[in-house]
């Protein structure tokens, strides 16, 4: 298992969310993935170049991707649909799931 860190910040007077990668190198130095299996830091671009293949570890251009989408969908306002299906007394956890995973797809 590997878990992609980030960090998201919120801007007071903006009123804009956004993904603050000079952060993440300062706390993140030695990679902002952390492999369990291999008990290391890693960070996401492993090297390559256009023509022959540029290479990310664990797909994590891929994820860099959803995280960009939903930080669109925070300064879109879809955060308050967000809060409001897990704040829903009246829809069973599966169904929160449900609709929590709609939101997520229409966000990528």
């Amino acid at each position: 298992m590997a878990q992609h860190h980030y960090i998201i910040v919120f801007d007071d007077e903006t009123k804009e969310w956004s993904q603050d990668i000079t952060s993440e190198e300062v706390r993140f130095p030695d990679g902002t993935i952390w492999s369990e299996k291999d008990s290391a830091w890693f960070f996401p671009f492993q090297g390559g170049d256009i023509e022959a293949g540029v290479e990310f570890y664990r797909n994590a251009d891929e994820y860099d991707g959803i995280v960009s989408r939903f930080v669109e969908e925070l300064n879109k306002g879809t955060m308050d649909i967000l809060v409001s299906i897990v704040n829903n007394p009246s829809q069973t956890d599966s169904d929160k799931l449900e609709d929590i995973k709609e939101l997520l797809r229409l966000a990528t």
